[in-house]
């Protein structure tokens, strides 16, 4: 495997739950998100029940992906992945870069893209805070919670607008603004 990646998602974190099928479970890291308006960053986690394997890595049982999304084109690409056991130790990572690939309406992906693009909160799903081994457990039943349950990320701030300038003040070029109209008795 290549060197480690510093940036992937070995600590506590913010995930939200995104995909469920039998014997795995997906999570979009929160906490970790990045890119410009225009092509957003995440890692996208997946547990498995049972450790899985791949040629030249052997059981592990957590698997995180950086992915790039383009938000106006609704498509993505996967850009490197990490491998942990069942502790949420790191057992490998490398650099992948797979070609962008279109969006599907109602797909995981379009789930990660309204997020990430959209600003839109997955219905019903709380946040669970802890670190993968701590995902992991709370997949198994082994813990009954993560860390913490039930927070949502916050919104992203809504633009600021300056107030209005006030009655016979002067705008940026030092003209006086006339005052408001009087209101009718």
């Amino acid at each position: 495997m290549a060197g480690a990646l510093a940036s992937a998602p070995a600590r506590a974190a913010t995930y939200y739950l995104i995909s469920k099928a039998p014997g795995s479970e997906g999570f979009l890291d929160h906490d970790n998100l990045g890119g410009d308006p225009g092509v957003r960053t995440a890692w996208e986690t997946l547990v498995f029940a049972k450790p899985q394997t791949v040629e030249n890595m052997g059981g592990y049982s957590i698997l995180s992906f950086h992915l790039s999304i383009d938000c106006a084109a609704r498509r993505i690409m996967h850009t490197s992945f990490a491998a942990y056991d069942d502790h949420g130790e790191s057992m490998g990572s490398a650099q992948i870069k797979t070609p962008w690939q279109d969006i599907a309406p109602n797909s995981v992906s379009d789930v990660e893209r309204g997020l990430l693009c959209d600003g839109k909160a997955w219905p019903g799903q709380p946040a669970l805070v802890g670190s993968l081994e701590d995902l992991r457990d709370f997949f198994l039943g082994v813990k009954e919670t993560p860390i913490v349950i039930g927070r949502r990320p916050p919104a992203p701030p809504a633009p600021v607008k300056p107030p209005p300038p006030a009655a016979g003040a002067g705008d940026a070029a030092g003209f006086r603004l006339p005052p408001p109209p009087a209101s009718a008795p």
